[in-house]
């Protein structure tokens, strides 16, 4: 949290209950209604990865400077299924985007198809549809996961016919066929 800048004990007393980390008598009580330790811990998130985004990289800790000397540096941020994001996450990533455009930033966000939200226009939002693999490829897949032992074709037509040309579960059911 530090080398992000974080490191006054309120800010990390909220972190800490967002983590579910138990810091009894380590930092002070926080007495709050929800919304206020909401926007709060919003605040505070968004004031750590604004932090992380302008910070050198460093191989050890230690070598780390202080927050107010770190110098620009690039960071990605993935954020994977989106589909069931709950609806404060999905207003505290509205928020990264505003903050975070204008810095060496990339957010990689997955979801299905089903999930739609319109992020902020000048967010330079790029979306990339990833269709399932059509038979030919979801068979070359199997065929080159699976290369040092032969699979029947009864075999190879059973994991085409369960995993409905989807990458994650074709590699999956191949390496269970093992």
């Amino acid at each position: 949290m530090a080398i992000a800048g974080i490191t006054q004990d309120e800010d990390l007393a909220l972190i800490a209950d967002l983590l579910d980390i138990r810091v009894e008598n380590h930092y002070p009580a926080l007495e709050m209604p929800p919304p206020a330790r909401l926007e709060m811990t919003q605040e505070v998130l968004l004031r750590y990865f604004k932090g992380l985004s302008h910070q050198a990289p460093v191989s050890h800790i230690d070598q780390a400077p202080d927050a107010k000397s770190i110098t620009a540096g690039k960071m990605l941020l993935l954020f994977e299924d989106l589909h069931w994001i709950d609806p404060s996450s999905l207003e505290l990533l509205d928020k990264l985007l505003e903050h975070l455009h204008v810095s060496p930033t990339m957010i990689l966000m997955t979801s299905r198809p089903e999930f739609q939200h319109d992020f902020m226009p000048d967010a330079r939002v790029i979306q990339i549809t990833l269709s399932r693999l059509d038979q030919n490829a979801s068979r070359e897949m199997v065929v080159n996961l699976y290369h040092a032992i032969t699979l029947s074709d009864t075999d190879v037509e059973q994991i085409l016919n369960k995993t409905d040309g989807i990458p994650l579960y074709i590699e999956e059911m191949t390496y269970m066929v093992r």
